[in-house]
C-alpha cells in the first residue's frame, strides 16, 4: 500500500522526484574485494552505491514465507522502486547494489525477480579467502566470520556441504552436531562454499550473471565489467577516479594505501595469503572449496571470451 501510495505521488509530481537508473548488483564471497569495487563505483559523480543496505536482504530473506510464488518478487520489487526514488535535484542517475555475503543464498530469488538487472559473483582463491578470514578474526580476538555464520542452528545447505565434504572424517556426527563437531577451518570452508555452489548453480541458468575472480580487479572494472556488462559507459575522468579510488583500502580507512594500486602489489598479497596457509586451511579448503573454484574459473573465462 505504501509504495503503491509513493508511485501514485511520483506520477503526479515528475519537478520533484526522479528514478535512477538500476545497473547492477554485486554479490560476493566475502573477503574478495567486493567492497573494493563498490567504493570505486561512489566515485562515479552520477552513482548511487547501496553497499549491504538492508531493505534488499530483507526482502530477498523474509518476504516469501507462505506458499505464494510470488511474494518474495513484489517485495523486491518494491524495495527496487523506493531505493530509485530521489529528489528531481539529485545529481546521481544512476543506482548500483553491492549486498552481503550471506545474500548470496537468495540469488535465485533476484534473478527471478529482477530478470534484466546485470550482476556480478566476485570469488577468490580458497585458501586465500580463507586466510583473509582468519587473519581479520585475529584482529578482533575471535572466531572468523565465516565460521560464525549461524554454527548452532546452520543451514540446511552448510550442513548437506559438511556431510558431502567432512562426513568420513567424522562419521559418528550428524546434522547441526556435525556442524559443531568439525573444525574452525572445514565449518568455514563449508559455508564459503555454500555460497560459491549457489552462485555455479544460479550462473549456469542466467545471462546476467557473471562471475568475476579478485585477480583481476581491479582493472577489469574499468576495462570490461562497466562498459561491457553493466552498461555505463565511464569518461577518461571518471575511470582516473575509479583509479585513484583503488588506491585506499577497501575496508582499511582513510589514509591507507591499497594492496590493489599496482598488479604486483596485488600478487604479493595473494602470495603472502598462499604462505600464511595453515596445514587445516589448505586441508579445508581443499576438501570443500577447491572443486567449485575451478568452475567458477570456468565460467569466467566463458564470459571473458564472449565479450
Amino acid at each position: 500500500m505504501a509504495v503503491q501510495a509513493m508511485r501514485e505521488y511520483d506520477a503526479t509530481h515528475p519537478d520533484e522526484i526522479k528514478l535512477l537508473e538500476f545497473k547492477g548488483a554485486i554479490f560476493h564471497e566475502s573477503r574478495v574485494g567486493s567492497t573494493l569495487i563498490a567504493n570505486m563505483l561512489s566515485s562515479l559523480p552520477d552513482a548511487r552505491v547501496y553497499s549491504e543496505s538492508r531493505p534488499p536482504v530483507m526482502a530477498l530473506n523474509y518476504a516469501c514465507q507462505k506458499q505464494s510464488s510470488d511474494c518474495t518478487h513484489d517485495l523486491v520489487s518494491e524495495a527496487v522502486y523506493m531505493m530509485r526514488r530521489v529528489s528531481r535535484h539529485n545529481p546521481a542517475r544512476y543506482m548500483f547494489w553491492k549486498l552481503q555475503s550471506a545474500a548470496t543464498w537468495q540469488l535465485e530469488t533476484f534473478t527471478r525477480a529482477l530478470p534484466h538487472i546485470p550482476w556480478i559473483f566476485v570469488y577468490r582463491d580458497p585458501v586465500q579467502v580463507m586466510v583473509s578470514h582468519f587473519q581479520d578474526a585475529q584482529k578482533h580476538n575471535g572466531p572468523p566470520k565465516c565460521a560464525q555464520r549461524q554454527r548452532n542452528r546452520p543451514p540446511p545447505i552448510v550442513v548437506k556441504l559438511l556431510e558431502r565434504y567432512f562426513d568420513d572424517q567424522l562419521s559418528m556426527y550428524r546434522g547441526k552436531q556435525l556442524a559443531r563437531a568439525v573444525s574452525v577451518e572445514q565449518y568455514c570452508a563449508a559455508h564459503l562454499a555454500s555460497l560459491t555452489n549457489t552462485a555455479i548453480s544460479v550462473l549456469q541458468q542466467s545471462s546476467q550473471g557473471r562471475a568475476v575472480n579478485y585477480e583481476l580487479l581491479p582493472d577489469l572494472l574499468w576495462n570490461d565489467l562497466l562498459t561491457n556488462h553493466f552498461q555505463y559507459n565511464a569518461s577518461d575522468v571518471e575511470i582516473a577516479r575509479m583509479q585513484e579510488q583503488a588506491r585506499v583500502y577497501s575496508k582499511g580507512g582513510v589514509g591507507k594505501t591499497s594492496k590493489l594500486d599496482k598488479v604486483g602489489i596485488f600478487e604479493n598479497d595473494s602470495r603472502r595469503k598462499e604462505q600464511a596457509a595453515s596445514t587445516a586451511i589448505r586441508s579445508a579448503a581443499q576438501g570443500a572449496l577447491q572443486e567449485s573454484y575451478e568452475q567458477l574459473e570456468a565460467l569466467s573465462m566463458h564470459t571473458r571470451q564472449d565479450n
